[in-house]
């Protein structure tokens, strides 16, 4: 498991004040799937500084989140600090959520590309009411990648990019570095069919948006902790942005899959 240090903390909260929406984009595909909370709650695996939480929120989810490392985001029900490769056992007995949601976390927790741990994935079944979503979005692995050159429409063109940005940025250069395993998301469905019925399995095409490369440079460097100068960076990030209407766009998917308690 790749932890966060104090130092990897700050430097996350500082690129989250450079550009607080280059992310936004990322939050689509939980709107979509839940956009209906009111009376409901939700699990939230690896809260960070609150950015799905809040969404959840605005979409009327009471929300319980659970982080290694980051304090509880405002408003939430309960907040757990804990390392949740080693299950949900610290959860009340007979905890029952409407969602159990996860965005860019588990690839902290993975050790093999193709299965949550054993006892993440029975846990994550047991406190999942019947009928509730389970939606785990996350970094795309190489090896689920097609084979054939992506279009630049496409969320697998966003997807290859991304891959290519941990492989040869996060993976070497973060701090601590990254242990470089990412999950197949459709393989974790597979793990999970005992407990759940498949809703979607997608690459979500979430393009981060800034107002010039030096931004996005700043921004990338500060988000993954890379110990890198920021020209270098630049140099790594410059040949994939492109110009929109008014901002920057650095192609960016991530794997999600979409289950149902049965």
């Amino acid at each position: 498991m790749t932890a966060f240090t104090l130092e990897r903390m700050d430097s996350y909260r500082e690129a989250e004040d450079l550009c607080p929406r280059a992310r936004v984009s990322e939050l689509r595909s939980f709107r979509d799937y839940l956009s209906d909370g009111n009376g409901k709650v939700a699990l939230e695996l690896g809260s960070g500084n609150g950015t799905l939480t809040r969404c959840l929120q605005e979409m009327g989810w009471t929300v319980d989140t659970i982080d290694i490392a980051f304090q509880a985001p405002a408003g939430v029900h309960r907040h757990y600090i804990a390392n949740i490769s080693e299950g949900l056992g610290f959860l009340p007995k007979g905890a029952a959520y409407d969602a159990v949601v996860s965005l860019a976390v588990l690839h902290h927790v993975a050790d093999c590309p193709r299965r949550l741990p054993d006892i993440l994935a029975s846990d994550i079944a047991a406190v999942t009411k019947p009928g509730g979503l389970v939606m785990l979005q996350d970094v795309p692995a190489p090896g689920s990648l097609p084979s054939s050159r992506p279009q630049p429409d496409e969320g697998h063109f966003g997807a290859a990019n991304t891959a290519r940005i941990f492989a040869n940025l996060v993976d070497p250069y973060s701090e601590p570095t990254h242990n470089g395993v990412y999950l197949e998301m459709a393989a974790i469905g597979k793990q999970l069919e005992t407990n759940f019925s498949p809703i979607a399995c997608f690459y979500h095409r979430c393009d981060w948006g800034f107002p010039d490369a030096d931004v996005a440079a700043r921004y990338v460097r500060s988000l993954f902790h890379l110990n890198m100068s920021k020209a270098d960076v630049k140099a790594a990030i410059n040949p994939t942005l492109q110009a929109a209407k008014t901002d920057l766009h650095l192609p960016w998917a991530l794997d999600c899959l979409v289950v149902q308690r049965i």
